[in-house]
């Protein structure tokens, strides 16, 4: 469906392997935070000026917010939390052409296809990274926790999973803003 257009099409802009697209940015970061926050240390921080949505994922996502006094990621990616095992990249407010390039293999970038972010749509967003096995535990997550048959009956639960898969109407309309976004990103280079 339109959903694997939007997942294919987007990994390749940004140039990784693998996306999974769902129904918002922040239920990827909450997700991502439940995942693989350690609970030894649980905190995620943050910069001090950041929309709520941010810290919010993060305390759904089960981790406590250190906030530090930063505003030079505003209009860029951060950062968002690292353990030895993998990085996770918040860039809700910047989409390049072969962005993923500068990341690590194992890197887990989310964007963020709300209204105003630079794809904007119906809300939405994606992970992309080149660790497929990653990829499909968030494609799995977001789909009730049920494995990726193509045929719905022949599913079966992998674990307790959560209701967030992107819908077709998200997907088309992020489809057309990918469409536009090079002459958008052209448009405003020359402003």
């Amino acid at each position: 469906g339109l959903e694997q257009e939007l997942e294919g099409r987007f990994a390749e802009y940004v140039g990784a392997k693998y996306a999974c697209a769902a129904n918002s940015a922040t239920s990827l970061i909450t997700l991502a935070v439940s995942r693989y926050m350690p609970r030894s240390t649980c905190q995620v921080h943050l910069p001090s000026i950041i929309p709520c949505v941010v810290p919010n994922a993060v305390l759904n996502g089960g981790a406590n917010i250190v906030w530090k006094d930063d505003i030079n990621w505003v209009g860029h990616a951060y950062t968002l939390f690292e353990t030895p095992k993998i990085r996770i990249i918040d860039s809700a407010q910047q989409v390049l052409p072969n962005q993923y390039h500068k990341c690590q293999e194992k890197d887990l970038v989310i964007y963020s296809f709300y209204p105003t972010k630079p794809i904007g749509g119906m809300d939405g967003g994606i992970i992309v990274s080149n660790n497929k096995e990653e990829i499909d535990w968030f494609r799995t997550a977001i789909h009730n926790g049920m494995s990726q048959e193509s045929e719905s009956w022949k599913r079966k639960l992998q674990f307790p999973g959560w209701k967030m898969h992107m819908n077709s109407s998200q997907a088309y309309v992020i489809l057309q803003n990918l469409d536009k976004y090079n002459d958008k990103l052209h448009g405003l280079y020359k402003i």
